[in-house]
C-alpha cells in the first residue's frame, strides 16, 4: 500500500515537475519568442531609423545640390549680367572714342575748310576771260605797284568778274585799270567796296551793288567812262570822295535815304548826267561839282 502510494505520489510528482517543466519550457518559448519578436522589431525600428535617415540624407543631398545648382545659376546669372555690363560699357566707350575721333576729325577738316576759305583764291578762265574769286574773307587792299594783284598780268583780259558769297569786302585798287571788264557779279557777303576797286575800268556799263553794300569807298568807279546807269541799294550809308566822278556816259543816278554822308566831288564831271534823286544835302554843289547837264533834282 505504501508502495502505490509513493508511486502515486511518485508519478504524481513526475507528472508535476513535468508538467513545470512543460511550462517552463513554454515559457521559455515564449519568452524566445517575444525576444525574437522584440529583436525582430528593434531590428525593424532600426532599419527603418535607418532608411529615414538616408533617406533624410539623400533629401538633404539633393536639397543641398538644388541649392547649389540655383546658387550657380545665380552666380551665372550676375556673372553674365556683369559681362553684359562691361561689354555695354566697353560697347559705349568704343562709340564714345568712335564719336569723339569722328568729331576731332569733323573739326580737323572744319579747320583745314576754313583755314582754305579764309584765304582768297582766285582763277582766270582763258576760254571766257571769266576771273572768278572764293572764299570766306575780307579780301585784302592793295596798291599794284608794290603789292599787286594776284591776277595784274591779266587786268587786261578780264572781260567778266565773278566773285563768290563768302568774300566780304572788295579791297583797295582790287579791279582798277581792268579795261576790257564788262560785268561783274558782286555777291550779298560783301559789305564795303574799297578805295579805286574799280577805277577806270573804262568798259564796264552798269554794276548792281547787291543790297549788303554800306560803304562805296573813294575813287570806287572813277573814270569807269561807259558806265551808263548805276544802283544804289538803300543799304549804304557813306560814299566817299570821287567815288563816280569823270563817269561820263552816266545820265542819271538815284541816291536812298540811307546814305549819310556823301563825299567831295563824288559825281565830279559826269558830264551826260540829266536828272539826280538824292536825300538832303549841304554840300550838293560839290558833291555834283562840274555836271554841266544836270537839269531835274529831286530831293527824297
Amino acid at each position: 500500500m505504501d508502495a502505490y502510494i509513493k508511486k502515486l505520489i511518485k508519478e504524481a510528482k513526475g507528472k508535476e515537475i513535468g508538467g513545470k517543466k512543460v511550462e517552463k519550457q513554454k515559457a521559455e518559448k515564449q519568452n524566445t519568442a517575444e525576444a525574437e519578436k522584440q529583436k525582430a522589431e528593434e531590428l525593424a525600428k532600426q532599419k527603418a531609423a535607418e532608411e529615414k535617415r538616408k533617406a533624410e540624407e539623400i533629401a538633404k543631398q539633393k536639397a543641398a545640390e538644388a541649392e547649389k545648382k540655383k546658387a550657380e545659376e545665380i552666380a551665372k546669372q550676375k556673372a553674365a549680367e556683369v559681362e553684359k555690363k562691361k561689354a555695354e560699357e566697353l560697347a559705349r566707350q568704343k562709340a564714345a572714342e568712335e564719336k569723339r575721333k569722328a568729331e576731332e576729325i569733323a573739326r580737323q577738316k572744319a579747320a583745314e575748310a576754313e583755314k582754305k576759305n579764309s584765304t582768297m583764291q582766285w582763277k582766270f578762265y582763258e576760254d571766257n576771260k571769266t576771273l572768278a574769286i572764293f572764299g570766306s574773307c575780307q579780301m585784302p587792299d592793295y596798291d599794284n605797284e608794290k603789292n599787286k594783284v594776284p591776277w595784274f598780268e591779266q587786268r587786261g583780259k578780264i572781260r567778266k568778274i565773278f566773285i563768290k558769297e563768302g568774300i566780304k569786302s572788295i579791297g583797295k585798287s582790287a579791279f582798277s585799270n581792268c579795261s576790257s571788264l564788262t560785268s561783274i557779279q558782286i555777291p550779298n557777303s560783301v559789305q564795303n567796296i574799297g578805295k579805286s576797286a574799280f577805277n577806270n575800268c573804262s568798259s564796264l556799263t552798269s554794276i548792281q551793288i547787291p543790297n549788303s553794300v554800306k560803304e562805296i569807298g573813294e575813287s570806287a568807279f572813277r573814270s569807269c567812262e561807259a558806265l551808263t546807269s548805276i544802283q544804289i541799294p538803300n543799304s549804304v550809308q557813306n560814299i566817299g570822295e570821287w567815288a563816280f566822278s569823270d563817269c561820263w556816259s552816266l545820265k542819271s543816278v538815284q541816291i536812298p535815304n540811307s546814305v549819310k554822308n556823301i563825299g567831295e566831288n563824288a559825281f565830279f564831271w559826269c558830264s551826260s548826267l540829266t536828272s539826280v534823286k538824292v536825300p538832303s544835302i549841304q554840300n550838293f554843289d560839290e558833291v555834283f561839282h562840274d555836271c554841266r547837264n544836270l537839269k531835274n533834282i529831286e530831293f527824297c
